[in-house]
């Protein structure tokens, strides 16, 4: 009864703020005001359906069925909060570096609004919503910083690695779940990710924890296992529109289990699903009403050109090369080496979930499978940091395929008594820890560290330039009053008529080539390459030239 009053407590709120809101003094439309109160009163009535007709706690599916362990308090809390607060630590170190690129644009568009502020502007898919919204609110608490925007994916990042544990031993043993939780605490990319001031480690987050409550709302079909799923994969979406893929993969699957095991499933189950999936649907759709309009406006008018890779071949070097800097920097035959047997250990682990449930197998592979049939219809370029999603499940599959193969080798050599299986995930998992450092070593874009070069190395007088998607990141954040910013080949020569010295300076090189080919050629011909700056962002190397009299 405590929760049916709370919830009906929220829904005579809501009503009461669909008809009695004042519009703020904000620039929104009229129309998209008129959505919002509508989808005010839809949430009302929604939470009014669970107060009123879902009955839960009755009717779930066998964990079996699920292909779940029947859930058991936890018994390595000292473990997990010691790798909770190692995770902490790690993604703290050097959250003061340069900002990349699209932290920039981040900051500059959205993360400087006020609050109520971010949730009615969406002008490029540069805005992950409810991001921007923590960051706002981050920057305006603590001032506007490197490490004030990235905050909030630093707490993101270890909730995400508890959300994993929490998932992990659903399906794993407890010392699985253990080893798991450790490989992504020590993993660079989830590091890296933990420190950008965007919403991916959001994402990754809300889908662990949403999943969570996925399976145990199936085994016991209780309405707060519901709601919480409701709640994360709301908040999953509004992060980063991704998420989506995950919520239809789970609908799709549930879907498939109602078919499966149709004598099994009851109504209430049916009702509590249905529920959950219109509360999901709804929840977004508010929280996306104030810059509807936009979003439809963009994604049918924006230039493409340069966003993503198209070419599956260009994609996977990206891929490899996004790898290779969380592999120590080994040469491209190594990191192709192991990336085979990366893959094979995935399979293994596959192979492994698909013999105990067909539903994990395909919580795993559904979103990503999704994910490419929407880019193939959609004719939308590719980053494979759309897929990250997908890579606590990656870490679940790589923990489960090495503790297979250890103890298949084991078995079959005596001496090594079933221990072999543990030493590779532990020495995994050193392997993993090693690489986190670099990146400490550079930022994500170096961009203070070329004006530095440039400062140091100038005479009065020079003119100093930047080109590109250079130009926004110096503009507009890091240097904009003591730079020019040229767009067209005229404009640079106009500059090189003052007969001083013309440095200049760009990144992104496929951007150049494919956005501004005739300026970049011209700085290949005219100028000499002079510092060469690398960050850990792939393709993100500051390039500084110049040009004498």
């Amino acid at each position: 009864m405590k929760l049916q009053s709370v919830l009906v407590s929220i829904a005579v709120m809501l009503f009461a703020a669909a008809l009695f809101l004042p519009k703020p003094a904000l620039p929104v439309g009229d129309a998209e005001w008129g959505l919002l109160r509508l989808c005010l009163v839809v949430d009302g009535g929604w939470l009014l359906a669970w107060a009123w007709l879902a009955k839960g706690g009755t009717s779930g599916l066998s964990a079996r069925v699920v292909g779940v362990i029947e859930p058991r308090p936890p018994v390595s809390w000292r473990w997990l909060m010691a790798l909770l607060g190692v995770g902490t630590v790690l993604r703290v170190i050097g959250l003061n570096q340069d900002f990349w690129i699209d932290e920039i644009a981040t900051v500059v568009h959205y993360l400087r609004r006020p609050f109520w502020e971010t949730f009615t502007v969406y002008g490029t898919a540069n805005q992950h919503m409810l991001y921007s919204a923590l960051g706002s609110l981050s920057i305006s608490t603590f001032g506007e910083s490197e490490w004030s925007a990235r905050l909030p994916a630093v707490i993101l990042g270890v909730i995400c690695l508890a959300g994993l544990y929490a998932l992990a031993r659903l399906v794993m043993s407890e010392k699985q779940a253990l080893f798991a939780t450790a490989l992504l605490t020590f993993s660079y990319h989830h590091v890296w990710f933990s420190q950008n001031a965007r919403g991916y480690s959001g994402m990754m987050a809300a889908v662990v924890w949403s999943t969570t409550f996925f399976l145990y709302a199936l085994v016991y079909n209780r309405r707060r296992d519901w709601l919480a799923y409701t709640l994360t994969m709301t908040c999953g979406i509004l992060m980063l529109q991704n998420t989506a893929f995950v919520f239809a993969s789970h609908g799709v699957l549930f879907g498939v289990l109602v078919l499966m095991y149709r004598k099994q499933v009851r109504k209430p189950l049916l009702l509590s699903a249905a529920l959950s999936a219109f509360g999901t649907a709804a929840l977004t759709l508010t929280g996306y009403s104030l810059t509807l309009p936009q979003i439809i406006n963009w994604y049918a008018t924006e230039d493409r050109t340069g966003l993503g890779w198209t070419n599956v071949g260009e994609f996977l070097e990206v891929v490899i090369n996004g790898l290779q800097a969380g592999l120590n920097l080994l040469p491209p035959p190594i990191t192709i080496l192991l990336l085979i047997v990366a893959g094979v250990i995935l399979g293994v682990g596959l192979i492994t979930f698909w013999r105990e449930s067909r539903l994990i197998t395909g919580l795993i592979l559904f979103p990503p499978l999704f994910n490419v049939l929407a880019l193939i219809v959609l004719r939308i370029g590719a980053y494979p940091r759309s897929f990250l999603y997908f890579l606590p499940l990656v870490v679940i599959l790589i923990v489960r395929g090495t503790m297979v193969i250890g103890d298949w080798i084991s078995a079959r050599i005596p001496a090594l008594n079933q221990r072999l299986g543990t030493a590779l995930v532990i020495l995994g998992i050193a392997a993993s820890a090693a690489s986190v450092p670099l990146n400490y070593l550079r930022p994500k874009q170096d961009y203070t560290g070329a004006l530095r070069y440039v400062e140091t190395n100038r005479s009065a007088g020079d003119v100093v330039a930047a080109v590109g998607l250079a130009v926004g990141s110096y503009r507009d954040y890091y240097a904009p009053d003591n730079m020019d910013f040229p767009e067209t080949i005229a404009d640079l020569q106009a500059l090189e008529a003052s007969n001083q010295p013309v440095w200049v300076l760009y990144t992104f090189p496929r951007d150049m080539r494919l956005r501004f080919s005739d300026l970049y050629d011209y700085v290949q011909n005219e100028y000499e390459l002079v510092a060469v700056l690398p960050g850990t962002l792939s393709d993100g190397t500051l390039y500084v030239t110049r040009r004498l009299p």
